[in-house]
């Protein structure tokens, strides 16, 4: 799944005295945009602006010189947002906050901002665009077991958006929300506890199937023996379990847990043991096609799993002596989001 790009470009520093700079792919973009709760220049009692907030999406508006984008003030002003700028004169025209994801929603003209309203309470509101009127949103709190939305990943399509879940103390889930119609959830069971995930979760392309691979620390470590060990403690040999893959079918919102396991031999331990990579499942997930499950392990290998899968998946053994992690999967094949 992949957001269309965004349009990028470079506008020239504007000649008035606002608080906020905001840096677009590392270049700065309007250095002087009125900063959200003020509403005058800066000064040198309230330095405003002095450290650019990043963009973590933006869009400029067609036929008009306006900035949309979604930023995080620096920690003197604690705001986290999403707003709409005039590139004319700098002036804040539309502001939205706390709100940590925004997603945009081509397909039917629209934004789509995760709000918080307070005391646990969330809400999904999809924003015209570019008017930036509301209509349509949904409400939710954190799930039971603490469990907030992460992320969201927007299909090609934008009929669906998948959220990766996270409490912060080492468990993850999922939900899947319909955005065709009214906001809904597509999952309407109580999230399932997963351990932490790598990779977020992916959907297929007919929007049928999310997959995700949560896995474990040290998978290699020998059973029975994860108190007190160094993370480079190899492994004494046979099969281990690297990850489970979850496969949610959304037509009959019904999901399968699947053990990945690969044989080690004794002695076996990666090269860069505390790596982000060796933790946590595949370094990578894909649902290219209907009936296919493509993962990536940490030495980059590409492992295609056809469904349906048996409970027990057999992986090739990882080389432990590879190249360091980019953070990125070089596989051409695989299709970053």
């Amino acid at each position: 799944m992949v957001d269309p790009p965004n349009h990028r470009g470079y506008v020239e520093p504007l000649d008035v005295s606002w608080g906020v700079r905001i840096r677009l792919a590392g270049v700065d973009v309007g250095r002087h945009l009125q900063c959200p709760g003020t509403d005058g220049p800066a000064s040198p009692s309230r330095p405003d602006g002095t450290e650019p907030a990043d963009a973590a999406w933006w869009r400029f508006s067609t036929g008009r010189a306006a900035l949309t984008a979604s930023i995080a003030l620096p920690a003197a002003r604690g705001l986290t947002g999403v707003g709409r700028w005039d590139l004319d004169t700098g002036a804040l025209l539309w502001w939205r906050s706390p709100a940590d994801r925004v997603r945009p929603l081509w397909t039917t003209s629209a934004l789509l901002v995760d709000e918080v309203v307070g005391g646990g309470v969330h809400r999904f509101a999809r924003y015209s665009w570019p008017e930036l009127v509301l209509t349509d949103e949904l409400r939710y709190e954190h799930w039971d077991q603490g469990l907030a939305v992460e992320e969201i990943k927007v299909s090609r399509s934008g009929r669906v958006g998948v959220c990766w879940l996270n409490d912060g103390q080492g468990v993850n889930s999922y939900a899947v929300l319909g955005l065709d119609g009214p906001l809904r959830w597509l999952t309407r069971a109580e999230p399932r506890r997963c351990k932490p995930m790598f990779a977020t979760p992916e959907l297929s392309p007919d929007e049928r199937l999310v997959a995700c691979g949560p896995g474990g620390t040290c998978w290699w470590w020998p059973p029975g023996q994860d108190v007190d060990l160094d993370w480079d403690t190899p492994s004494a040999g046979g099969l281990h379990e690297y990850a489970r893959l979850v496969l949610h079918d959304l037509e009959q919102d019904r999901s399968t847990e699947h053990r990945l396991e690969a044989e080690l031999p004794a002695g076996w331990v990666p090269e860069d043991p505390d790596g982000g990579r060796w933790q946590y499942g595949p370094v990578a997930i894909d649902v290219p096609e209907p009936g296919l499950v493509r993962i990536w392990l940490p030495d980059t290998t590409r492992v295609d799993l056809r469904l349906p899968l048996a409970s027990t998946v057999r992986l090739p053994t990882p080389d432990a002596c590879t190249a360091p992690w980019t953070g990125r999967c070089s596989d051409p094949e695989h299709h970053e989001p």
